[in-house]
This record gives C-alpha cells, sequence and structure tokens, in this order.
C-alpha cells in the first residue's frame, strides 16, 4: 500500500495539581478509547500499510501531532475526548488540552482522523473559520464527528471497518461507510473537511482523495475549504 500511518488514543486524563485546586475535573476516562485506532493499524497492516508510531496516554502528547524530522506520515488517526470551542477545535491528551495549529500539516499529515466529539459544531456558522489559520499545506483533509461520539466496544468496529473500506473507497466515503456500519441510527454523525487552494481543488480532494492517490500538498499560505455534508 506505501501509506505511513500514526495511531494515538488517550483512555485516561489528568491535569495538573494547580488546576485541580481551582476545581478543574479531569475528563471521564474512555475504557473503548483503544480499539478503534487499534483496528484501524491492525486492518492498515494487513493491507500493506507501514506504521511509524502507535502512542496512547501520558506517551501521546502534542510531539506526536506534528512532523517528526524524517518520518512524515500520511494518515493519522486520533481517539480521546474532543470539544468544538469558538476558536476552535480542541483535543483532550492525558494531561492538557491540544489547539489546533502550525505546525500540525507542515510535512504531514496528509489525512487526519479524530474519531472524538465535536470535530466542528454546526450550529455556529462560523465554525470553519479557524481551520483557515494555523495549518500547514500538507494537510488536505479530516475527517471526525458533528456530534458526539460513541465510544463503545461495538461502536469501535469503525476503525475496522475504515481500514477495510479504504481499499476500494476513497477516503470520505469509507469514513461515512464506516460511521453508518456501525453506529446506532440518529448517531455518530460524521463530517469531513477538505483543504484546497481553490474551491475546485478543495472539492477534488473530498471527492477523490484515497490510500491509493493522496493529494500533494497545497501551494497557498490560505486554504479554501470545502465540507461534507453541507
Amino acid at each position: 500500500m506505501g501509506v505511513r500511518i500514526g495511531v494515538g488514543w488517550c483512555s485516561s486524563f489528568d491535569r495538573p495539581l494547580a488546576q485541580r485546586l481551582h476545581g478543574y475535573r479531569p475528563y471521564r476516562r474512555l475504557r473503548y478509547a483503544y480499539r478503534a485506532p487499534s483496528l484501524f493499524l491492525q486492518g492498515m497492516l494487513r493491507a500493506g500499510a507501514d506504521v511509524e508510531f502507535v502512542e496512547f496516554d501520558g506517551d501521546f502528547g502534542t510531539d506526536d501531532l506534528v512532523s517528526r524530522p524524517g518520518r512524515p506520515i500520511d494518515v493519522l488517526y486520533v481517539a480521546s475526548h474532543g470539544m468544538s470551542r469558538p476558536d476552535g477545535y480542541r483535543l483532550a491528551l492525558h494531561e492538557t488540552d491540544w489547539r489546533l495549529a502550525l505546525p500540525f500539516g507542515v510535512d504531514g499529515p496528509t489525512v487526519a482522523v479524530f474519531d472524538t466529539c465535536f470535530l466542528v459544531n454546526r450550529d455556529d456558522r462560523t465554525w470553519w473559520q479557524p481551520w483557515l489559520a494555523g495549518l500547514g499545506p500538507s494537510l488536505r483533509l479530516v475527517l471526525g464527528f458533528s456530534s458526539f461520539a460513541t465510544v463503545g466496544e461495538r461502536q469501535s468496529e469503525r476503525g475496522a471497518a475504515f481500514a477495510r473500506d479504504l481499499t476500494t473507497m476513497p477516503f470520505v466515503a469509507a469514513w461515512c461507510a464506516a460511521v453508518g456500519h456501525t453506529s446506532y441510527p440518529e448517531t455518530d454523525e460524521p463530517v469531513a473537511i477538505a483543504f484546497g487552494d481553490d474551491a475546485a481543488d478543495a472539492s477534488h480532494v473530498m471527492e477523490t482523495a484515497s490510500v491509493g492517490s493522496l493529494p500533494p500538498p497545497r501551494t497557498g499560505a490560505i486554504p479554501v475549504v470545502a465540507w461534507w455534508p453541507r
């Protein structure tokens, strides 16, 4: 397959004592957070992909979300708590929250999957604006949810289904199919965000990006954003 992947997850959470003394409560544990990334990893390895890293809990940190010198990745799959704020998306790590910012996407990944709640909040009509800044040119597609993301034994099978469907489908179609096949009706709403140099480029990435046809980096400084569903 020739695709380089990295996976990470957080199932337990802690925060510094100073924060806890001011009433901060750590996130609840995610018992099954490991399953979807692990099943995705297993399926991709069987299909011939190369793994660059597997990190979790206290060993999974902000350094894993940026380019590693000489070891860029094509596809990143992350599972944890997530939330959409007015200033953009945040990912809960073991000891801190990660915010969308450079150098994310400078030399990879090309595709990022955030298996968390609320990659975007579609009730906020300007949710897409924070995605215009703080992203490197290599990042062309982000997959996730515009809802709560169910973390359970059955629902985490989406990791395996996603890897399997990627052998015959583009990324967006595979993600939507995997979520649809493993979720209860009217839960877990999949979303996709594509980044291009213009509207046609972003739409092309949305429709055609696949493990066999990864889009090259953007050439412009500020991306044009396309999303599904509209």
